[in-house]
């Protein structure tokens, strides 16, 4: 995956609950499991990989996520080229990885156990709504393939 440097730009590739996407039911909880998602417009270094015990999102609830979902430093510049994103879904943890390397994992919640569909995305927004010299016309992420196994 690789997408558009640019303050605005705001790639991501997760999962959401397959119950609530065909139900709108709340509960049970919402899981999400964001395997990578771009949060700080200020830096292409930083990586966002969360597990939500309850995304926000589509039911407005209280929303617990893993504390070490943010790393500041990802080790290479995410927006310069491809990368590989990926996430290890246990049934004790999730375990996060960039181009192979593990970053960060977290136990599983007790709505992690449910069916997840993907979603990969690239959203515009942040601190810089309004249209300026600084964001390009077009917005990219960039998808070159996606892999889905079960053990």
């Amino acid at each position: 995956m690789r997408w558009t440097n640019a303050d605005a730009s705001r790639p991501a590739f997760f999962l959401l609950s397959t119950n609530w996407a065909k139900t709108g039911n709340c509960p049970p909880l919402v899981s999400e499991l964001d395997i990578f998602e771009r949060l700080d417009s200020t830096s292409t270094r930083g990586h966002n990989g969360a597990l939500h015990r309850n995304t926000t999102g589509p039911c407005r609830t209280p929303d617990e996520f893993n504390d070490n979902h943010w790393t500041d430093d990802a080790g290479v510049d995410l927006s310069a080229g491809f990368h590989t994103y990926s996430a290890l879904w246990t049934t004790e943890e999730v375990i996060w990885y960039l181009d192979g390397r593990e970053l960060k994992r977290w136990p599983v919640y007790d709505s992690t156990d449910q069916r997840m569909f993907l979603i990969i995305s690239s959203g515009a927004g942040g601190r810089t709504w309004d249209r300026d010299a600084a964001i390009p016309v077009e917005l990219r992420t960039e998808v070159d393939w996606v892999r889905v196994w079960q053990r």
